[in-house]
């Protein structure tokens, strides 16, 4: 039950970052987006926060939080 629940959680955070990637220039089907958004962006913010940061303050958190990475120019 416990592998169920973290692949579950970990489809979650990657249609998350699918969905959130054009917003920052990055095509979800083009190579660049795992190596410069996807890997960069679970590298600082964790699969794990993110959820808690969706489950506290929604798709609209989760962006703030890697909009800051964005203005650091980490993504």
């Amino acid at each position: 039950m416990e592998a169920i629940l973290i692949r579950f959680f970990a489809d979650t955070v990657q249609e998350q970052l699918r969905a959130i990637a054009p917003q920052f220039g990055y095509n979800p089907t083009d190579t660049t987006y795992i190596k410069q958004f996807r890997t960069p962006v679970l590298s600082y913010l964790s699969a794990e926060r993110l959820l808690i940061i969706y489950g506290n303050r929604g798709l609209d958190g989760v962006i703030a939080e890697i909009r800051k990475l964005n203005q650091k120019k980490i993504i």
